[in-house]
């Protein structure tokens, strides 16, 4: 795989050795500078002179620049994310090879890459600044299915890191890490920036936003606080076919961000962060294809609110041998969400032996009670599940990085995590809208988490020639988490029977390695190769009656082998990055359901084999004009049939052979940004941003395995800049498509689909000062 890659690269990599002595930025995200070289669509003179200056990022805990970084990285601007129109993950994610978001059926997001994804812990590491976050559990122990998304209003980029980094970043991040970079406070100026805009999707309603960031200098050169705030209504285009409304996927977002950075002298910095935002969606984000496109009957409003705050302190001193960073954060996330339960209950009030749970005898029911059963069954009905979600997490660490660019470089730190989460899971009957009444309960259970982890971990650089480095990393972990549950109130009409209150803990620790060697060949080019690790802790399991061998599951670990290449021809014009991959995950942590369908809960079972690899590409014929195309393939198997003791076998369980669920196998994408000047103060502006998705699926195989993806998207945006003051226009979805990004079906419900909104129109203004 190696030998076939470096020569499909080889002409590519002989010319790149004549190339210029700055180093390119980042394949298909490289011509964006930070905002000190100037915009990416208005190139500075540096930028002319350097024409695709390469970007500094943290990926390795140090100050790098992206093309001399020897891991599969994407670094997309702040100023991209916004000329993409980009305020959430699903706005920006499908520009980027390898990278998937798919959206559950009660409102939640699961982020992966290279396909490498399943219920349980997030196989993708989530950071916000310094800080790792993650969603509440549930009752399903899945907080990988709960992502955090915040606007991406005032970030400075956003570094998607493909691949295991978990000596580095720690537990949940088997597939690569995630980080969102903020602007941060500038004491030697005031600034201040505005972000308007309208919009209007086809057969839908109307949006808006409005967003602001003022920062403010305290004492000059050393205290500075920045403020940013926003406030987004997105438009509704799903209407109920049952109730007569309209437009009820609707969503608002608003949140504050408050940054104070004081700086006593060059050497020590102390920034403290305060983060709030509340979003909500007040019905179904999804629909049924058999009513049409964009219509629902759901006889329930299948609420999705959230808020999240987040307080952090962050220290970094530029010591005489390095540089020491720490981190100490709290954070917390809550989330009310529903769902329509009523097809469970229409199927579990039928059931023979469910009503003689019901009259509490011992014996088959007779006719009449059978219809009793069936009565009240009705009488329960609309029903849905009402689930607040809290969680609230201390994380603290602390590294110690070598600087410059000696023989040795090395990062060192230590990692704490206290996680505690619960949720309250209710079916409860409906009113006559379909809104849910709380309190009027049928079935009743809780569920809490308490997990804490803690971890050495460290890497060791060392040029064994000039040209060759040799970096090794390792992190030991260990980590406790218990699980414990009441049923509060049981009913045979949920499949919640009767149980003494219980609880689990599980303990493990444990090595996670690391091996990279690089190649810096020339100035332009960068060749390398990597093993490593990655893992996700394991836990316990809190579901009534069953059985003990399902109630403890232990960790999974993921090794990965990689060949990358980096490289810049055409006098820096344009720029190349490729990898190939294998990862191979082991005692792979899976869903799973009861019997009866009801109830999910995580089991290690099978194994799976990933293979693929990431090509990106920019090209900048000229100062202003640039063209970038980025490719993923990830063929995602299971090596092993998920067979494990205890569990029955189905015509749905996973076997040897069989793609994993929710990876598409291609990922294509592609952009050109335009710059054309029309006075010495005026520009204007062209951008075109495209994507297509090959098919995925739900499930592995069985009669709730739907098909989805499949779909090509594209973006376009026409605007006018005058200095920091620009207006565009812009249509999302031109083509006005059908692009699902999930289909689902269960126990009742028969394929629920979530696509990109219709083609949009819509007005944008921005300006900063």
């Amino acid at each position: 795989m190696a030998l076939m890659f470096t020569a499909l690269m080889y002409p590519a990599l002989a010319a790149a050795q004549t190339g210029p002595e700055a180093g390119p930025s980042s394949a298909a995200n490289a011509n964006q500078a930070e905002a000190s070289t100037g915009s990416p669509d208005q190139p500075s003179p540096q930028a002319k002179a350097d024409v695709q200056p390469d970007i500094v990022v943290t990926a390795t805990r140090r100050e790098t620049t992206l093309q001399r970084t020897p891991i599969s990285i994407t670094a997309v601007s702040g100023d991209t994310l916004r000329q993409q129109g980009a305020t959430n993950l699903q706005d920006y994610f499908r520009t980027i090879p390898n990278v998937n978001v798919t959206q559950g059926p009660i409102g939640s997001s699961r982020i992966s890459f290279r396909g490498i994804v399943s219920a349980g812990e997030a196989t993708v590491g989530l950071f916000y600044d310094d800080t790792p976050v993650t969603g509440p559990a549930g009752t399903t122990q899945d907080p990988g299915n709960n992502a955090v998304d915040l606007n991406l209003f005032d970030v400075k980029r956003v570094e998607v890191l493909r691949g295991p980094q978990g000596t580095l970043f720690g537990s949940g991040s088997l597939g690569g890490t995630l980080r969102i970079l903020f602007n941060q406070p500038n004491a030697t100026r005031f600034e201040a920036s505005t972000e308007v805009q309208a919009s209007s999707v086809k057969g839908g309603g109307d949006g808006v936003f409005v967003k602001g960031m003022v920062n403010i200098p305290i004492v000059k050169d050393r205290m500075a606080l920045r403020i940013s705030g926003y406030g987004e209504r997105r438009p509704g285009y799903i209407d109920n076919v049952r109730y007569g409304t309209t437009d009820i996927n609707r969503s608002r977002n608003s949140g504050l961000r408050a940054l104070l950075a004081f700086t006593p002298d060059d050497n020590f910095s102390l920034t403290f962060t305060a983060i709030y935002q509340d979003a909500a969606a007040p019905d179904a984000q999804g629909w049924y294809e058999r009513l049409g496109r964009d219509k629902t009957d759901s006889p329930i409003r299948q609420i999705f609110d959230n808020s999240f705050q987040l307080y952090s302190g962050t220290i970094r001193w530029r010591a005489p041998i390095g540089d020491f960073t720490s981190n100490t954060a709290l954070y917390s996330y809550d989330i009310t969400r529903s769902f329509d339960s009523g097809p469970a209950i229409s199927q579990l009030s039928r059931v023979p032996s469910l009503c003689s749970v019901f009259i509490r005898a011992a014996r088959a029911c007779t006719a009449a009670e059978l219809s009793r059963y069936a009565a009240y069954g009705q009488s329960r009905l609309p029903a849905g599940g009402y689930q607040p979600l809290n969680l609230n997490t201390f994380t603290h660490e602390s590294r110690f990085s070598s600087r410059g660019d000696g023989p040795i470089q090395y990062t060192v730190g230590l990692f704490y995590e206290d996680r505690t989460d619960g949720v309250d899971s209710r079916i409860v009957k409906a009113g006559p809208d379909g809104t849910l009444i709380p309190n009027d309960i049928t079935s009743e259970r809780t569920v809490g988490t308490h997990t804490k982890q803690f971890s050495q971990f460290g890497e060791l650089s060392y040029k064994l020639l000039p040209e060759l480095t040799v970096t090794g990393g390792l992190r030991h972990y260990e980590y406790t988490k218990t699980t414990d549950g009441t049923v509060v109130l049981a009913s045979p009409l949920t499949g919640l029977l009767p149980a003494a209150p219980s609880s689990v803990s599980v303990k493990a620790s444990g090595w996670i390695k690391k091996v990279n060697l690089a190649w810096q060949a020339t100035p332009a080019l960068l060749g390398y190769v990597t093993y490593s690790e990655g893992f996700r802790p394991g836990g316990a399991n809190n579901v009534a009656n069953l059985p003990a061998a399902f109630t403890v599951y232990g960790a999974d670990t993921l090794r990965n082998y990689e060949v990358g290449v980096k490289a810049s021809l055409l006098a820096n014009r344009l720029t190349l990055s490729g990898d190939l991959f294998r990862a191979d995950w082991t005692n792979l942590q899976t869903g799973a359901t009861t019997a009866n369908g009801l109830f999910a809960f995580i089991i290690n079972a099978g194994a799976a084999r990933i293979q693929g690899g990431e090509f990106e590409a920019a090209y900048r014929p000229t100062d202003t004009l640039r063209l970038s195309v980025g490719y993923g393939h990830s063929d995602a198997r299971l090596t092993a049939d998920q067979v494990a003791t205890g569990v029955t076998t189905t015509g749905s369980t996973g076997l040897a052979g069989d793609r994993l669920p929710g990876v598409p196998r291609d990922t294509l994408s592609g952009s050109l940004a335009w710059t054309v000047p029309l006075s010495d103060s005026l520009a204007g502006l062209v951008r075109v941003d495209g994507a297509y998705t090959r098919p995925q699926y739900s499930a592995f195989r069985g009669p709730n395995q739907e098909r989805f993806g499949d779909f090509t998207s594209a973006n376009a945006r026409i605007g006018l800049r005058s200095g920091q003051t620009e207006v565009s226009l812009f249509v999302q979805n031109v083509t006005g498509t059908v692009g699902l990004v999930t289909a689902y079906s269960t126990l009742g419900v028969k394929r629920q689909v979530f696509s990109i909104p219709p083609r949009t129109v819509g007005i944008n203004l921005a300006a900063h000062f």
